[in-house]
């Protein structure tokens, strides 16, 4: 909770781990709830249990929720927070060459049994695909370093024909409409990686862009794919 509510007010709320109410309301935990009709007035009062700060707070050793239909959902974290406590337990035990991966999260320290550095696959998001059933979009060298992906071409529901994309906007309680297509981020750890591609999917290509030029102190590395008049465009700072 304390490291996504770091991510939180540095991403300026674009990472917000409390929007379970709001995702469960879209059908993105029900594949089975299609064709439902939007209403505003349901969102904007689900919105208020989505407050991250107001919802729920950490003291000391008490954790306490302040409103009883809020709810967290740490899926945008919790696998990058995995592979880097797997990451201390194979430090502490002195092996000094791994590769984790959990959910595609990864982390990569030392060199593979060639002696080179990790090489890390960048799917092409091509809609509806599986991993690895298209050609990879980009090959990315770790050199002890993590790395995360987020995308809206795998996660969506379609509702009287219009499809909607998983990644929800916090600001509005609607799915984001924007032309970036995935998000790669590469950062010292996977948890900050992982948090980080979901917020700039939120953002959208010209608001990470932004970001990323205003917060050069955070090292981020990223590779950010796009649809440009139906083509795949590149935008990376690598």
């Amino acid at each position: 909770f304390s490291k996504a509510l770091n991510v939180y007010k540095l991403s300026n709320k674009t990472f917000n781990p409390a929007l379970y109410p709001i995702v469960n309301y879209w059908g993105f935990y029900d594949s089975k709830k299609n064709n439902f009709a939007p209403d505003s007035l349901e969102i904007d009062s689900l919105l208020i249990t989505c407050e991250l700060e107001d919802c729920f707070k950490l003291s000391e050793n008490k954790f306490c929720k302040l409103n009883s239909l809020s709810k967290l959902d740490f899926n945008a974290i919790a696998q990058g927070y995995s592979v880097d406590l797997i990451a201390e337990f194979l430090d502490e035990n002195n092996i000094n060459n791994y590769l984790i991966e959990i959910g595609g999260e990864l982390r990569a320290k030392g060199k593979n049994s060639r002696n080179k550095f990790w090489s890390v696959g960048i799917d092409k998001p091509v809609d509806d695909s599986k991993p690895g059933e298209n050609d990879f979009q980009e090959i990315i060298l770790l050199d002890n370093q993590s790395l995360a992906t987020s995308g809206n071409y795998r996660k969506f529901i379609s509702i009287n024909g219009k499809r909607y994309a998983h990644t929800i906007d916090p600001f509005t309680g609607y799915p984001v409409n924007h032309n970036l297509l995935s998000a790669t981020v590469i950062a010292d750890e996977a948890y900050f990686a992982d948090a980080m591609a979901t917020s700039f999917m939120v953002k959208g290509l010209e608001g990470s862009r932004k970001f990323i030029a205003n917060n050069k102190q955070l090292g981020l590395k990223v590779l950010f794919v796009y649809d440009s008049l139906g083509e795949y465009k590149e935008w990376k700072n690598y």
